[in-house]
């Protein structure tokens, strides 16, 4: 009998198929827990969100007044060996909902007006991950990229990289540009904003999965001090991409407070790149500045464009260039 449990025990792990997350994955108990359904659903007369849990896996539905603006499925890295999560209301407040693998994540979903919060909290996993799908919507926002198209193209291809700015005249492929705002919007009303400060990584379409990927990982270039990780993001569905950008402008973004100055627009941008590339310093700049001033030059804005930072992306001068920069400014 003995020899026998070792021998089975064996089998069952040749044929377990290893993730990302160093776990492993038994197809066959997927197919004993599909038959077990559950669904949730959070409403209010403009919006609703519809959670169901099939086996182990979990899907969404985000629905305005009217039709479906997105919809996907929730932790799809999480290995099937762990079972069908748990599903519940939210009793705090009635207005979300709790899916939960006991001891290893816990994610919620609370409403708020049209959006819903959704908010990870995850152990022992080397990332979680959420894919809303593509579909035959048009989709804008997103990151600044080399080739840019408005509305975003499925062939695009982007796989899956970390979401920070950067230097894409590098490698196209691995970074962004200077900037790369977390916000989707659809030609649905559908719409997608994810929290600052997060260590996330994006994907969109990657190997023609027509998906929309987010997720936070314990990876370079990241480096986090707790072994739990927190992922939290808004889904909203407004009734159409112009409702839903009125939306959030001004709720999660601020507006601008006054008219800008009228040389801004009319006077030329003068850009350091032009003529110094990436060998500029304080004094390089500042006798950039005179020379613009002497020749008698209009003039409104200077930019410093490149290596004014200690590493790309990370918004902070290099002070063995820059010594000092609010002096350099006020100089000029």
């Amino acid at each position: 009998m003995k020899g026998w449990l070792l021998v089975s025990f064996l089998a069952l792990c040749s044929d377990f198929t290893c993730y990302g997350n160093e776990m492993c994955e038994s197809p066959g108990y997927a197919k004993g827990e599909a038959e077990k359904k559950k669904e949730i659903m959070v409403e209010s007369d403009l919006a609703g969100i519809v959670v169901e849990v099939v086996g182990s896996d979990v899907y969404f539905t985000l629905e305005n007044e009217h039709n479906i603006v997105m919809q996907g499925m929730l932790g799809v890295n999480i290995p099937t060996i762990f079972g069908q999560p748990e599903l519940t209301e939210d009793g705090s407040d009635g207005n979300g909902l709790i899916v939960r693998w006991p001891g290893l994540a816990e994610m919620v979903i609370k409403q708020d007006d049209i959006c819903f919060e959704v908010s990870w909290v995850v152990h022992e996993l080397k990332y979680i991950e959420d894919c809303i799908d593509i579909g035959n919507s048009h989709w804008f926002g997103g990151p600044e990229e080399l080739v840019q198209h408005f509305p975003m193209r499925k062939e695009n291809i982007r796989n899956r990289v970390p979401y920070l700015p950067g230097d894409m005249l590098q490698d196209a492929n691995k970074y962004f540009g200077g900037v790369a705002e977390p916000f989707w919007i659809n030609s649905l009303g559908g719409g997608l904003v994810v929290e600052q400060e997060q260590p996330l990584f994006y994907s969109w379409n990657q190997d023609n999965n027509d998906k929309l990927c987010l997720s936070v990982e314990h990876s370079l270039p990241y480096v986090l001090k707790s072994p739990t990780l927190n992922l939290s993001y808004k889904m909203c569905a407004a009734q159409d991409a112009k409702s839903m950008f009125q939306h959030a402008a001004g709720l999660f973004w601020e507006l601008p407070q006054d008219i800008p100055d009228e040389r801004m627009m009319t006077h030329p941008v003068w850009s350091t790149w032009a003529q110094y590339k990436a060998e500029i310093n304080e004094s390089v700049v500042m006798q950039f500045a005179h020379d613009i001033v002497d020749n008698g030059f209009d003039n409104s804005q200077l930019e410093i464009d490149d290596n004014w930072e200690t590493c790309y992306g990370d918004a902070t001068f290099d002070f063995d260039k820059f010594p000092d920069p609010a002096r350099m400014v006020q100089n000029i």
